[in-house]
């Protein structure tokens, strides 16, 4: 569950061969959002429209894909139909998620896996915050309404944001909730050699100060942004 603009879904299912142990692909559902291009980003994940957009694509993670559909260059694309879960299958489901109140449906959409998902052993990774910093940084702001704050604004949206989706996460990463086994790890945003400005390293320490006080055996912080600061290779688009 992570960042993006208009890959609002990529759904991945290998299969491991018994006898070589190597995997193919059996299944592909990449959804694109058809509301915007590279152009167009202004407004294209406000609360009201994600709400209205999001949880429908991310239903076919839960019964895989729906309907036909147009798909291409810039339209995304699906392959053959999702199978039912067997021991021999491992997927891969990327959510987009660029604020905190984006991780609920994608959570959702788990939990009411069909085909026999509910089985399988879940590992659930998200790390949120660069588009809470994009939007106070450039133009063409993906949620508009986030670039009016002050940078004390920001962070303390940021903040409240993270404790209200808090609940839920802690719930899926339980002892009883669908990450049992594999459990969850909550990331910080990456560092890369150009973020000097104070803004990325308040939403770096809100989500550390944060998962310091949360963290467990099943819902574990991992520091990206300690461990990318010493990597000397350039970001390509802030992308470690």
């Amino acid at each position: 569950i992570i960042d993006g603009v208009f890959n609002l879904l990529i759904d991945i299912v290998f299969e491991i061969d018994e006898i070589t142990g190597k995997a193919k692909i059996v299944y592909k559902n990449i959804i694109r959002d058809v509301g915007g291009t590279s152009p167009k980003r202004q407004g294209l994940h406000s609360v009201q429209r994600d709400r209205a957009v999001l949880p429908a694509a991310f239903k076919q993670a839960s019964a895989g894909r729906q309907q036909e559909r147009r798909y291409g260059p810039g339209m995304g694309g699906f392959w053959k139909t999702l199978p039912d879960y067997s021991r021999r299958h491992i997927r891969i489901s990327n959510f987009i998620a660029e604020y905190w109140d984006n991780v609920a449906p994608a959570l959702q959409a788990i939990e009411a896996a069909e085909l026999g998902w509910k089985e399988a052993e879940i590992a659930m990774v998200t790390s949120i915050g660069l588009w809470y910093i994009n939007n106070f940084q450039i133009m063409q702001n993906t949620r508009p309404q986030l670039g009016t704050y002050s940078l004390d604004g920001l962070v303390h949206k940021f903040k409240n944001d993270m404790q209200a989706a808090m609940p839920a996460i802690k719930r899926f990463c339980s002892e009883d909730g669908p990450a049992s086994s594999r459990g969850c790890v909550i990331a910080s945003i990456d560092h890369c050699p150009k973020m000097h400005g104070a803004i990325w390293w308040r939403i770096y320490s809100v989500v550390k100060y944060e998962m310091e006080k949360e963290a467990n055996p099943l819902m574990r912080f991992v520091d990206v942004w300690t461990l990318t600061i010493q990597m000397p290779e350039f970001c390509l688009g802030g992308h470690q």
